[in-house]
């Protein structure tokens, strides 16, 4: 139902009002707008600099897998070398020890000769004797060549 204004005037001021509101409406709607394209804008830089800090993470842990396997790699060589090292070692004492019982055997053979032997065959003897730690003494060494 339309209005009924007592006078002209008042009808024009009622005009100019609903003017006036809706001209502040549309402002307020463009100001609201303008809020909203900010906050996307905002949101947009956001959600881009997160892919990114998430990419640059992705690299890092890439590079940190990598490093874990080449020292688990690294690792197991040493501990294979390790072991190799370990059995080298243990053979050569094995072997040392055969020598240090041969060559106790040697002494113990040259004195019981020695003394079984009159002293005209004593240099015989005792030379003989010499020569087989010599013999055993250049097999040890002739070993390590």
């Amino acid at each position: 139902m339309p209005r009924h204004y007592i006078n002209s005037a008042q009808g024009r001021a009622s005009r100019r009002h609903r003017r006036r509101l809706r001209s502040s409406s549309s402002f307020l709607h463009h100001e609201a707008s303008d809020i909203v394209e900010d906050e996307n804008r905002s949101l947009a830089q956001l959600v881009q600099q997160l892919r990114e800090r998430i990419r640059t993470l992705e690299e890092e842990l890439e590079r940190r897998q990598e490093q874990i396997v080449e020292g688990v790699e690294n690792n197991w060589r040493r501990e294979v070398q390790y072991e190799r090292l370990l059995r080298e070692r243990n053979r050569l004492r094995t072997r040392v020890e055969d020598l240090e019982e041969r060559l106790q055997e040697v002494r113990i053979n040259n004195n019981n000769n020695n003394n079984n032997n009159n002293d005209n065959n004593y240099n015989d003897n005792n030379n003989n004797g010499n020569n087989n730690c010599r013999d055993i003494i250049h097999g040890f060494l002739n070993f390590f060549r």
